[in-house]
């Protein structure tokens, strides 16, 4: 199919569709028919409109994938809360590259973020590219990282697709559309919210062979998204560090296995299954 047709499918499931939830739903059980039906039953002027945005959009260079389809990522779809749509910009194959997902507390100690740049350029050397979000600490120092190190990275954010900027600073100096790939599981014009940021996590998760997660705090969606991992029964390897927070120790609690230098950092990492869609292992640092 067509990539604006693609786009059109999914601009009129997102505008006209019964809801995120139950269109996953759907598209699970019957696949991209689902978006077909929504779009076959707009007037014939709504199905102008969103065709005429789907041109505009794809002249940005922007496409979409849909669950039920064969671009979608097998690892994401694994995932219960897996969004029914994806838009996209950059290298479609990254979508299906096996990745390092990287979240962390958007107050994380300078440690933490420079953790958080270690791993990502290990796992660059890896041939792991990085999956993770748009705030400023942990995920854009991971991303850079990433790239600096001559890998890849996936940049997943809380928002529509159009409302996503490169601002001035080291993700601009080293971004490279040859390696990048930004990803929303929104409408393109959706404003971020608390509960798109949930969502926005959950595509990170489910896109990785693994998730390192970031000096969790007791509370917040850093956490909830450690312990959504743990409770899948997924492997949990941490990495100690000094004054342990009380998030840190919850998932400590839970089974994770500490991991003492970035050698074991490594190893473990290297010697992941090539392709394990329903077990993601955790690293917490």
């Amino acid at each position: 199919m067509h990539h604006v047709a693609v786009l059109t499918l999914a601009l009129a499931a997102a505008r006209h569709g019964p809801g995120p939830v139950r269109l996953a739903a759907l598209a699970r059980d019957a696949g991209v028919d689902v978006f077909a039906e929504i779009h076959a039953g707009l007037a014939g002027k709504e199905r102008a409109r969103i065709q005429r945005r789907a041109e505009s959009l794809a002249r940005t260079s922007v496409f979409a994938v849909l669950m039920g389809s064969e671009d979608y990522p097998a690892r994401l779809l694994a995932a219960r809360a897996a969004p029914a749509f994806l838009f996209c910009r950059g290298v479609r194959g990254l979508l299906a590259m096996p990745g390092l997902a990287i979240c962390g507390s958007g107050a994380a100690s300078a440690s933490g973020v420079a953790a958080a740049r270690a791993c990502a350029a290990a796992a660059a050397d890896l041939g792991l590219c990085t999956i993770g979000g748009d705030a400023p600490g942990v995920g854009l120092s991971s991303h850079v990282a990433s790239l600096r190190s001559g890998g890849r990275t996936v940049l997943v954010v809380a928002e529509g697709i159009e409302r996503f900027r490169l601002r001035r600073g080291k993700l601009t100096e080293a971004w490279d559309p040859a390696r990048t790939l930004v990803v929303s599981p929104f409408a393109p014009s959706q404003r971020a919210t608390a509960a798109t940021e949930i969502v926005q996590h959950t595509v990170i998760l489910g896109m990785g062979r693994a998730l390192l997660v970031i000096e969790p705090r007791e509370t917040g969606t850093t956490l909830a998204t450690g312990m959504r991992a743990s409770a899948t029964g997924r492997p949990v390897l941490a990495i100690p560090s000094a004054g342990t927070p009380r998030g840190m120790a919850m998932l400590l609690r839970r089974g994770a296995i500490p991991i003492h230098t970035p050698d074991e950092l490594t190893s473990t990492l290297d010697t992941l299954p090539d392709d394990q869609p329903r077990r993601h292992p955790l690293l917490i640092i």
